[in-house]
């Protein structure tokens, strides 16, 4: 089990003054660990319907291997963490610290990429994934 704290940059790395603690004595994320607890209890595993079937990549045989998994900090160490995605306190994505440039490298080429593509229609098909450009 990895348990992960998030401190302001002025902050102290309390544990009582991270973050997490901040949010789970707010009134309003009880009340919503309460709301998703109940959803989590009643829902029900996704069923396939007849003609469905279980998603499988066409590339498989070119799918990309999965980078090693990471070291962590033996227990109470720190590790320096960008996280690039919080939903809350319960769900987001964190990447090591020295491999942030891997991500504006790659949301780089990606920039010059699509901004080279033509618009093209595109016949969507289940189970496969697209990107769209969204110019604001």
């Amino acid at each position: 089990t990895v348990h992960v704290y998030l401190f302001t940059v002025n902050g102290a790395q309390d544990l009582q003054s991270s973050i997490n603690h901040q949010l789970a004595s707010c009134p309003f994320w009880k009340r919503d660990v309460q709301f998703f607890g109940r959803i989590a209890r009643v829902s029900e595993p996704i069923l396939l319907e007849a003609g469905d079937s279980p998603y499988t990549s066409p590339a498989q045989s070119n799918a990309h291997a999965l980078p090693p998994q990471l070291d962590l900090p033996l227990v109470g160490q720190n590790m320096d963490v960008f996280v690039s995605v919080a939903c809350h306190p319960g769900h987001f994505v964190l990447q090591p610290w020295q491999d942030l440039y891997k991500l504006v490298v790659l949301m780089g080429e990606m920039i010059l990429y699509y901004n080279k593509q033509e618009v093209t229609q595109t016949h969507i098909q289940k189970n496969n994934v697209y990107a769209a450009k969204i110019d604001n």
